[in-house]
């Protein structure tokens, strides 16, 4: 076959076998160059980006690489430097390809990716179509150009459904089809974008920044778009309970409050292709809120521990964003909030946008389709905050990789004006590079317009869509300890007691997120029988403040306070009180059942609640 290459040193094309390996191709190359460095031949298919050194190819063939007869290879090198002996010529480049036992494998090739990555890698992802009874002519087992299956990238498929964002994996599809899928897993279609110099240069001709510069190490001008993927679909909460528990405290102080959300990645057929993050718990590190914001310290010190333990559940759990409350009462109605986010405002501000990119560059996300082995982060950012009739709501976003690598290259800060991104200035330790952002004037025309030195915030978001929450299980079925150990924050606190062991830990995590823990009361079994579960109620009981002496009473419309308490507890408590009362004298201090004051008269009112004692 007949492949062409083009460098520097002019365009060449060779005669080479489909079967041949690529120290072959890289001599052919070397017999073109004048001086080259073979340890610094790149090849791509791209005349700039996707560069991949030849030493990652060592041991691979023509075809593994998806090569083909009439494909053109972008070639790149450095001339050697003057320590190199100047025989050293087609023989090392010989020697540096050969032997692909010793060489490393490519860093995309050894990364572990996530399950929900791996499911949708062995589906096509093809969008069915039924029958058309009208224009298919065929039988039901066929299929012609009206009803065969359309691509996961279809743009009149995603503009029919309103789907603004291809999801992530029909992204990659669009950039590498299966017809050159050979060529895909050669060279990734994807590389991270980075706004940063390039230190040292690839040129080598000057010295480092910020001393010198040159268009080879000199980030280009960036021109702000709409991100055409999302790295998350949709946000999904388990149930109710847990956005309830969260507001409690800021129902309580009214104070803000921050959250991690623990849960999982899992398949979103409402997209194609489509992944969504199902939360299953909030976790809630130490802060300081206050009426208009909180104050919250990174990197938390508890992280290692309720990563480890939350991988223990049934469901294994992973941190796959964070919740925080914007919520204001309005002065004439404290049941209702001020709705203070909406298009003529902002929905998310600078500094929260800021900090949703630097929360995403810590937590990237591994990608065999990038040359670096990551890609895009699949942190979300939910915000609870007021609609326009006064209800609390959840809106979910992420930053654009736009907006990551801006924050990673120190180019951005918050302005006053919350809807409003500012640019730093260019220093000797910062380079900034042009920016532009486009818009629609008043007459419907397109217009490119600098963004020094600001420009809106939407630039930098992606929306993840509506947040949905389950409903919640049927609470007449729900058992009360089952209930109890769905709190993570008491999961949490118990772990740190070391009351119980790690096994036991474990076992607490698996049973507590059991899907059948409310409707199944024999899923206890396991951790009630363990020793750790035994010393707790040990401790439990010996800890206890002491029981009422009086019998049970009666339930009547009045006690409101104790409509959350079974009979069942106050039975119990007053045949242990009865059977307690054979073996000693009784006392005289009788203790209210409501608030658990000791009653030292013989009055039939509590002294400090005047509730009924009996």
């Amino acid at each position: 076959m007949l492949v062409r290459i083009r460098s520097k040193d002019g365009n060449f094309r060779f005669e080479l076998n489909p079967t041949d390996d690529i120290s072959r191709f890289v001599n052919k190359i070397v017999e073109t160059t004048i001086d080259a460095d073979p340890s610094s031949i790149t090849i791509s298919n791209q005349p700039r980006g996707n560069e991949t050194p030849v030493s990652r190819l060592k041991g691979r063939t023509l075809r593994s690489l998806g090569l083909k007869h009439g494909d053109l290879v972008f070639v790149g090198y450095k001339t050697r430097s003057s320590s190199v002996p100047p025989d050293v010529g087609t023989d090392a480049a010989n020697n540096y390809v050969q032997s692909s036992s010793k060489s490393p494998n490519n860093l995309w090739e050894t990364v572990q990716e996530h399950p929900v990555d791996m499911y949708w890698r062995s589906r096509d992802g093809k969008i069915p179509k039924g029958r058309d009874t009208r224009l298919c002519k065929h039988g039901p087992n066929g299929m012609c150009d009206y009803c065969m299956p359309l691509e996961p990238y279809d743009a009149a498929y995603q503009a029919e459904h309103s789907i603004k964002h291809l999801s992530f994996h029909a992204y990659l599809r669009k950039l590498s089809p299966k017809t050159s899928l050979g060529a895909a897993q050669a060279l990734p279609p994807l590389s991270p974008i980075s706004y940063r110099v390039k230190v040292p240069c690839p040129s080598s001709g000057h010295p480092p920044w910020p001393a010198g510069i040159c268009t080879a190490c000199q980030p280009s001008a960036i021109t702000l778009q709409s991100q055409p993927f999302r790295m998350v679909d949709h946000l999904e909460i388990a149930s109710q309970d847990i956005v309830e528990r969260f507001l409690q405290a800021w129902r309580a102080t009214g104070l803000q409050r921050f959250g991690w959300l623990l849960g999982h990645y899992e398949p979103y057929d409402k997209v194609p292709m489509g992944i969504k993050a199902v939360v299953e718990a909030i976790h809630e590190p130490p802060q300081e809120g206050e009426l208009d914001g909180l104050t919250l310290g990174l990197p938390w010190e508890d992280e290692p521990r309720i990563r480890e333990l939350a991988k223990s559940a049934a469901t294994p759990l992973t941190i796959v964003g964070y919740i925080f409350t914007d919520l204001e009462p309005t002065p004439e109605d404290r049941t209702k909030n001020v709705y203070k986010r909406h298009s003529q405002s902002f929905f998310v501000s600078s500094l929260e946008a800021i900090f949703a990119a630097t929360i995403q560059n810590a937590n990237r996300t591994p990608s065999r389709s990038s040359s670096s082995g990551y890609f895009g982060s699949r942190m979300v950012t939910a915000i609870l905050t007021a609609t326009e009739d006064g209800q609390v709501d959840i809106s979910a976003y992420q930053a654009s990789e736009q907006a990551c690598a801006m924050v990673d290259a120190d180019m951005i800060e918050a302005s006053v004006e919350p809807g409003i991104v500012r640019v730093k200035e260019e220093d000797t330790a910062r380079y900034v590079p042009d920016v532009f952002y486009r818009y629609k004037n008043e007459y419907g025309i397109d217009v490119k317009k600098s963004a020094k030195p600001c420009f809106p915030v939407e630039y930098l978001l992606v929306n993840v869509g509506a947040p949905s929450i389950q409903e919640s299980r049927d609470l007449s079925k729900r058992i009360e300890l089952a209930k109890w150990l769905s709190d993570w924050h008491l999961i949490a606190f118990l772990d740190s007691t070391q009351l119980m062991s790690k096994d036991d830990i474990k076992k607490l995590v698996h049973t507590a997120t059991l899907a059948t823990l409310t409707q199944d009361s024999k899923s206890l079994e396991v951790l009630l029988k363990t020793e750790g579960w035994q010393t707790l109620v040990t401790f439990a009981q010996e800890s206890a403040p002491a029981r009422p002496s009086t019998s049970a009473p009666t339930r009547t419309p009045t006690s409101r306070a104790d409509n959350d308490i079974p009979q069942e507890i106050f039975d119990q408590i007053a045949a242990e009180e009865a059977t307690s009362r054979e073996g000693r004298p009784a006392s005289r201090k009788r203790v209210c059942p409501h608030c658990t004051f000791e009653n030292g008269h013989g009055g039939s009112d509590c002294e400090l609640c005047g509730l009924p004692l009996a």
